[in-house]
């Protein structure tokens, strides 16, 4: 697979994240949140704030496919009209950005198996 290879996107089948504790508050359409163990504060868009309060509400570590068939379910639930399948490959690069984003300030943890 090249680097263009929107497969190569998804990383290792066993990658999985999951939120790290914070106090949230969204303020329409934005997020700020505190990272309880690092002392932080950042301000999030309402789509990454949604990432965020998803990871943090999970019982167990998710893959990206998991985390983009529950925001799937919530388009269809609102009659958002399907994602093209280049969409879908942009909201993939784009989920995988966050979260390592997330990671890296620590508001998320990735587990590996």
């Amino acid at each position: 697979m090249g680097p263009s290879d929107p497969g190569e996107l998804r990383g290792s089948a066993t990658e999985r994240w999951i939120g790290v504790p914070t106090a949230m508050h969204e303020w329409g359409d934005e997020w700020v949140v505190y990272a309880q163990a690092t002392g932080s504060t950042h301000l999030l868009s309402a789509t990454a704030g949604d990432v965020l309060n998803t990871l943090c509400n999970l019982r167990s570590p998710a893959g990206i496919d998991e985390l983009l068939n529950t925001f799937d379910s919530s388009s269809a639930e609102s009659q958002v009209p399907p994602d093209t399948e280049s969409q879908h490959a942009a909201d993939e690069s784009t989920l995988r950005s966050m979260l390592d984003e997330f990671t890296r300030i620590g508001l998320a943890t990735m587990h590996s198996s």
